[in-house]
């Protein structure tokens, strides 16, 4: 029978060693693997030769398509859009602009954009005719461009005009 008294502290000394020699081959693979510069921390808290190694920079993020909402999707934001709130017609009208029917939310969002009391929801709803590309589209928004009483709506109105110019054929005369 070992007498477990005597042995106990050369096992704890082997696992000590045995972890130092661990941590200093981590250490060393670390350093050749691309942190040769591991900045010296200021000391803190009395921390003094605290190293860390400097983050790798995020990888760039993945492609993600833009979302597209479906039948029912756009059932709810034609809904959000008869909300007495005007937030939450405004979130209905830009959701309406990621609709997969655009024969429905086009008229929709022509309304807002013309009748609606609220200038933001009114804003929302060009910035929304401009994303769906629609050419049904231009003339309400060189209407809100001319007409609407916030100038916020008007900028709005022109940048969605332009966007839809930019993406609808125009028909150019061969006169010079």
């Amino acid at each position: 029978m070992r007498n477990y008294e005597t042995t106990w502290p050369l096992a704890a000394a082997v696992i000590v060693l045995g972890v130092a020699v661990g941590t200093f081959v981590l250490g060393v693979t670390r350093l050749r693997s691309g942190h040769e510069d591991v900045p010296i921390v200021e000391p803190r808290d009395g921390l003094r030769g605290y190293s860390a190694p400097v983050p790798r920079p995020l990888p760039p993020p993945r492609y993600q398509p833009p979302m597209v909402l479906s039948n029912s999707g756009t059932y709810k934001a034609l809904e959000a859009l008869k909300s007495p709130r005007a937030e939450i017609r405004a979130g209905g009208a830009g959701r309406l602009s990621l609709s997969a029917e655009p024969e429905r939310a086009l008229p929709a969002l022509i309304g807002a954009l013309e009748h609606d009391d609220d200038p933001f929801v009114r804003l929302v709803a060009a910035q929304a005719i401009g994303r769906l590309g629609a050419e049904e589209g231009l003339a309400p928004l060189m209407r809100a461009a001319a007409n609407d009483p916030s100038e916020r709506v008007r900028a709005m109105a022109v940048a969605a005009h332009d966007s839809l110019m930019g993406r609808v054929p125009v028909e150019r005369s061969s006169e010079p």
